[in-house]
């Protein structure tokens, strides 16, 4: 991932920082010492919203 020179948006220092994409879309930034809270966020973000996403395809294949 590419670097860039900006505000890490869980600490909200100026810093270099690196783009991390969520499912919907949504992009965050983080700094190296953000890094892992920052993963954990998105990698839990993201289970939650392909659970709800499977939920959904499973209702309407009920009906």
């Amino acid at each position: 991932m590419q670097k860039k020179f900006a505000t890490c948006d869980w600490c909200k220092k100026a810093t270099f920082v690196q783009p991390l994409t969520y499912l919907d879309g949504y992009t965050n930034y983080c700094c190296d010492s953000c890094k892992q809270i920052a993963l954990f966020d998105v990698k839990c973000f993201n289970n939650e919203e392909l659970t709800m996403q499977k939920n959904k395809l499973l209702q309407k294949s009920a009906l």
